[in-house]
């Protein structure tokens, strides 16, 4: 509620002094700002004689002009509340603007003045306010006209005359001195004085006792008179009648129930107020509850907005990344397309790729069409697909491009006619023709004048974000300067009608300002304007308020939008307006509005100056142009077209007689018919001359790689060789050296190498078969026959639209000559190339005309008319003629080119076919001779040849890799043993000795030993695949090295099988599978010829750390538990010898618990408390765990076994 109030008085009312809800009590208590809140909705016009002091008469001058105000307003305003704001109490203030507040609104929307509110409350109340105005009217003329009362004569008194008597006659009597004169004249002024002191301090206490009796006797008479008037009622209503008197007691007592009503009323009126002054109090801490609620879904809206804005950021960096890559990834492939095109080209034909190719491909690289053909089109779909659609489009950009080239005679179809270029011909005559019928038809559109539009210092136009602060800059701009037009723009879009070649034209606009701000300072202004929407609402000069919010909470939910929206249109707005047109300046928007519209002004200003400097200098120039371009301007669209269709006849003057109106309806539409069949038959000879090209190409690839897969076709050379080396292996060895057996194997190879020549000759004369078949298929003249039908078509189509321009130059002609034409077919001819030339009708040339004497001047003149239009025609005829001749030899050219080519081609590719056939046989042949020669070596030596002889193809080599002779096995490995080395028992020996104790007892303490120590510790039991992967203090996996004598055994691997060993000794024989106790089989290692050092290696591995007797810490708890577990174990297994031993260990608990009380009497002994650690080495040297670990027997080794038996920790050997 109080920021209501605050909107309202500083937004709207604007007072001279800004208000915040925490200084109302001090702001408000003089009263001022009250009396101008009520200047402002006029109702206060004593509004000058307010006072700002916060003094007690400017506080009760203030109150008291206002009081009858509010009244009239229906304020409750009272001495109470008055005393309450004056005093500054806490809530006054506020309850009073509110009240303030709401009765001034309604009398807005109302739309009464102050004068029509007083007419219209009740008459007692305006009684009432009337009276106590006029009362006011009349205290503020009293004080300002104050009344002199004139002072009434001095009555002296008779004592004071006499001794003014006396004085004179005293004068008389004696003379009087100077000096006691001048003495005497100064005690009389000095009594006078002193006298007009007296006088004025008297009179004023009399005014004030007289003023103060006046008041006394005034209200003394009103109380009288009313006194009076009582009793003179009462006795007027005594004096009647017994009735009245009861009715006057009845009236008494109706009047003192009424003042019970009023006073009644008034208390409740009182509890009203106090309660509505409650339910404000409620309701402001309600608002402020429900503003902190507000503020904080506002924080939390913000959030999320940036929260969505960084998403969306993402979104479009991703989108534009992906939009990038997509169209690098586009052209990488098609570069690559590009790449293997002119691979694969480079492989059909072996030849550099020509010009004409290259540019098709590179056509559609631009147009970022596929290379390769996706779908086939042929024959055309008539629903087609999307690669379809595609193929048509490839089609169409290639055929465009054919017709471009041949129309304009570039490229491939330029004319070379003795090492000269020329031009496409170009009939102007023609051109005119057709251009004048063009008009008749359709007239030429007069171009509309432009727009007048007034002319302005500057146009310019403002860029920006939403909330960028574009219309509020401009608004303050506009207040001082009304001339400049500006222009906003939200969301601007890019000029589709701007012209793509450069230079542009000059810019419609003179600037073009953005005002560049970041997103997170427009959500943020976005996120402050919706904090505020709900105070708009409230502002009663607004037409529509719900219609303006919703606006602007619609714009507030599209902010994302506009922010994704601006960023997607700035690239193309920037590249025009900065690149191009170079009237673009940035200026930062991050900012409060006055810097803001500052700079922008001070841009717009600059702008202007260098504007107006531009427009002075080129007045002059601006000036001359106008004059020319003003006579240039009625010139016809028909004649500025034929001058830049034909430059040449520009000087030329045509016969434009007049023409029937039905020839130019009939001739326009023949003509567009014959140029659009042109175009499209011309495209179509384009197409299929390209594929004839495509279709030769492969074609002569194909038959080229078809007749070298022929040549490498296999053939029975190898299963010949296979069985005559196999029947020369299989001769003895014992007669390989003898004379005669060798001369029958040279025969055999003699004979071989016949039969193999045999084979080379047949398959030669199959190939020169095959590549004849290949000469004679016929296919090469079919195809330059159907080259040769193209061609023709295209000349077909020449000729025809030959025809055709002459059939409409005789129809035009014709009609505006009004005589026909005779008709003569073309003279046709053909010259030694066989290829047709036409030759123009050649008009008839009239016999001389017989001298005439006398003529009619009209006669004559439509004559040479008649003859300007057959001269016209004939020339236009001989135009005509020369421009299908040129283009029938240039068909021509093409045509014996492209053949001449073929030929070429086909050619080439038979040479090569001829040239492998005899490299082909000549290789064949070496390789037979290659393979005679090794073998006539074998023979000489006398040896078998063990490996396969490969003769395939032309190719001879030996497989080394394939053998033909059997070879003997090689004889398998001894297997490896243990050698026993100095007196050490090998593993072997172990498992045998190991056998024969368990079979001379099977009960020994070892399987005691072994089923006690189970019971007394924890289970580590684990199986033989978990015990081979655990590596002991020796490695159990070793690189041995092998023997290069596959007859030598492998060397034995003493570790590993000794790890086996140990599983087997120290495994349970009473599971299956069998499983091993980890801990018991490394306590039986921790054995030591020193009773001390076995026990602390054994200690070391109970509690599962490594010890040494100088750093072990131990507490009393823990030395009692590891002590209590190594004594049981230690001195107890020494009785366990049996099973009866057995029975004996809860004797030996008994052992243990003194052993423990023994323990600690040793800390205590020590210093040492039962939590505090104590080093080892400390514990160690008590006589009483000397005696302990000395007794332990368990990890003693015996003297006589190490004598025999050394344990190695590095290596584990017996």
């Amino acid at each position: 509620m109080s920021d209501i109030i605050c909107q309202w008085l500083n937004v709207e009312l604007r007072l001279s002094k800004v208000t915040e809800p925490y200084s109302f009590t001090r702001d408000f208590a003089n009263g001022y700002l009250i009396g101008e809140i009520l200047h402002r909705y006029e109702l206060q016009d004593d509004f000058h004689l307010f006072s700002k002091q916060s003094t007690a008469n400017a506080k009760l001058n203030n109150f008291t002009r206002i009081e009858p105000t509010l009244q009239l307003l229906g304020v409750p305003f009272d001495l109470a509340m008055a005393k309450a704001v004056m005093q500054g109490r806490q809530g006054a203030a506020t309850h009073l603007l509110y009240q303030l507040y709401i009765q001034l609104q309604k009398k807005k929307k109302s739309g009464l003045t102050a004068t029509a509110m007083e007419v219209m409350q009740p008459a007692a109340t305006a009684r009432l306010h009337r009276a106590r105005r006029k009362q006011h009217e009349i205290m503020i003329q009293i004080q300002s006209a104050i009344v002199q009362i004139p002072k009434p004569p001095h009555a002296r008194t008779s004592r004071a005359s006499e001794k003014q008597l006396q004085f004179r006659k005293k004068q008389e009597v004696e003379p009087i001195s100077t000096v006691d004169k001048e003495q005497w004249n100064k005690e009389y002024i000095e009594s006078i004085r002193q006298r007009l002191e007296e006088d004025s301090a008297a009179r004023e206490q009399r005014e004030m006792r007289r003023r103060r009796a006046l008041m006394e006797q005034l209200q003394a008479h009103e109380a009288q008179q009313e006194l009076l008037r009582e009793e003179q009622m009462v006795s007027r209503l005594m004096r009647q009648t017994q009735q009245e008197k009861r009715i006057t007691v009845q009236l008494m007592q109706i009047k003192q129930q009424k003042e019970v009503l009023r006073q009644n009323r008034i208390f409740q009126e009182r509890q009203y107020q106090e309660r509505r002054l409650r339910d404000f109090q409620e309701a402001l801490d309600r608002e402020a509850v429900l503003a902190q609620q507000e503020r904080l879904e506002r924080s939390e809206e913000i959030r999320m907005e940036r929260e969505l804005h960084k998403q969306l950021v993402a979104e479009r960096a991703q989108a534009r990344y992906r939009k990038h890559f997509e169209i690098c990834r586009g052209i990488l492939e098609q570069i690559v397309d590009l790449a293997t095109k002119a691979g694969e080209y480079r492989l059909l034909t072996a030849n550099l790729i020509p010009v004409k190719l290259m540019q098709e491909w590179m056509e559609l690289f631009f147009n970022g069409k596929p290379l390769y053909e996706v779908a086939s089109v042929d024959p055309a779909p008539a629903d087609p697909t999307p690669e379809q659609i595609i193929e048509l489009e490839k089609l169409q950009i290639l055929n465009n491009q054919d017709y471009n080239e041949y129309v304009a005679m570039k490229g491939e179809w330029v004319w070379h006619e003795e090492g000269e270029s020329q031009a496409p011909p170009v009939n102007d005559i023609l051109d005119h023709v057709l251009s004048r019928l063009q008009s008749l038809i359709v007239p030429l559109s007069v171009s509309t004048p432009r727009p007048l539009f007034p002319r302005f210092t500057i146009r310019a136009c403002m860029l920006g974000k939403s909330y960028s602060g574009k219309t509020t800059c401009l608004a303050k701009i506009s207040n001082g300067r009304n001339q400049a037009e500006t222009k906003t723009h939200s969301n601007s879009a890019t000029d589709k009608n701007s012209p793509k070649d450069p230079p542009p034209p000059s810019p419609a606009l003179d600037l073009v300002v953005l005002l560049d701000i970041s997103d997170e300072q427009v959500l943020e202004r976005a996120a402050h304007q919706a904090g505020e929407l709900p105070l708009y609402c409230y502002n009663v000069d607004t037409h529509d308020p719900a219609s303006s919010s919703d606006e602007k909470s619609l714009g507030r939910k599209q902010i994302q939008h506009r922010i994704s929206g601006f960023h997607d249109t700035w690239p193309k707005l920037e590249k025009w307006f900065g690149d191009q047109q170079n009237i673009l300046v940035k200026v930062t928007a991050d900012v409060d509005e006055d810097t803001l519209s500052s700079n922008v002004k001070i841009v717009l200003m600059d702008t202007m100056d260098s504007v107006e400097k531009g427009a002075a200098l080129g007045d002059s120039r601006k000036m001359s142009t106008s004059s020319s371009a003003e006579h240039t301007r009625p010139e016809s669209a028909c004649s500025a077209k034929s001058k830049s269709a034909t430059p040449k006849s520009a000087g030329r003057r045509y016969v434009e007689e007049p023409l029937p109106k039905e020839i130019p309806v009939y001739l326009v539409p023949y003509w567009e018919n014959v140029c659009n069949s042109y175009v499209t038959n011309v495209k179509t000879v384009m197409q299929n001359l390209r594929s004839e090209r495509k279709l030769i190409i492969h074609h002569l690839y194909n038959i080229r790689e078809n007749f070298r897969q022929y040549l490498q076709k296999t053939d029975l050379k190898q299963e010949f060789v296979s069985v005559w080396q196999g029947d020369y292996n299989s001769v003895p060895d014992n007669i390989r050296e003898d004379e005669e057996t060798k001369g029958e194997l040279h025969q055999r190879l003699d004979d071989l190498r016949e039969r193999l020549w045999d084979i080379c000759d047949k398959r030669k004369e199959e190939a020169e078969q095959e590549r004849a078949g290949v000469i004679d298929d016929g296919w090469l003249d079919d195809h330059t026959a159907v080259l040769i039908n193209h061609y023709s078509a295209l000349m077909q189509i020449e000729v025809g639209r030959f025809q055709d321009s002459l059939c409409l130059l005789r129809d035009y002609y014709t009609a505006m000559c009004k005589t026909a034409f005779p008709e003569s077919t073309p003279a046709l001819c053909v010259d030694t190339n066989e290829c047709v030339v036409l030759g123009a009708p050649t008009p008839q040339q009239e016999p001389s005309p017989q001298p005439v004497v006398e003529k009619n001047p009209e006669e004559v003149k439509r004559k040479a008319e008649r003859k300007r239009i057959k001269q016209e025609f004939t020339a236009a005829l001989k135009r005509e003629e020369h421009a299908v001749k040129l283009r029938l030899e240039l068909i021509k050219a093409h045509a014996l080119r492209t053949v001449s080519s073929l030929q070429q081609k086909a050619e080439q590719a038979y040479r090569n076919m001829e040239e492998w056939l005899g490299t082909r046989f000549l290789s064949e042949m070496n390789s037979i001779d290659q393979l005679t020669e090794l073998v006539r070596q074998h023979i000489e030596n006398g040896v078998q040849i063990h490996h396969e002889l490969v003769l395939q193809s032309a190719d001879f080599c030996v497989d080394g890799d394939t053998l033909v002779v059997a070879s003997p096995s090689p004889a398998p490995r001894r297997s490896p043993l243990e050698q026993s080395r100095n007196s050490t028992l090998t593993v072997q020996q172990l498992h045998i000795l190991c056998a024969q104790l368990r079979k001379t007892a099977p009960a020994a303490s070892l399987i005691c030993i072994i089923l006690l120590h189970l019971s007394a510790f924890k289970f580590y039991l684990i199986c033989v695949l978990f015990f081979d992967q655990i590596e002991l203090w020796f490695p159990s996996e070793r690189d041995l090295p092998v023997p290069d004598d596959p007859t030598e055994p492998l060397p034995y691997d003493r570790l590993a099988n000794l790890k086996k060993f140990f599983f087997s000794l120290f495994a349970s024989t009473h599971s299956s599978p069998l499983m091993l106790d980890y801990l018991s089989m490394l306590l039986y290692f921790c054995c030591h010829p020193e009773p001390a050092q076995g026990f602390t290696r054994a200690l070391s591995l109970v509690i599962g750390h490594t010890l040494s007797i100088c750093e072990i810490f131990v507490s009393s708890r823990c030395s009692l538990e590891i002590f209590h577990l190594v004594v049981e174990y230690s001195d107890n297994l020494c009785f366990c010898r049996s099973v009866d031993g057995v029975k004996g260990l809860f004797g030996a608990a008994f052992n243990v618990l003194l052993c423990v009380q023994e323990l600690l009497k040793v800390f205590k002994e020590l210093g040492f408390k039962g939590e505090e650690k104590i080093p080892f080495s400390t514990l160690s040297q008590h006589p009483f765990l000397q005696d302990l670990m000395e007794a332990s027997s368990q990890y003693l080794l015996p003297v006589s076994v190490t004598n025999k038996y050394v344990i190695s920790h590095n290596r584990a050997q017996w």
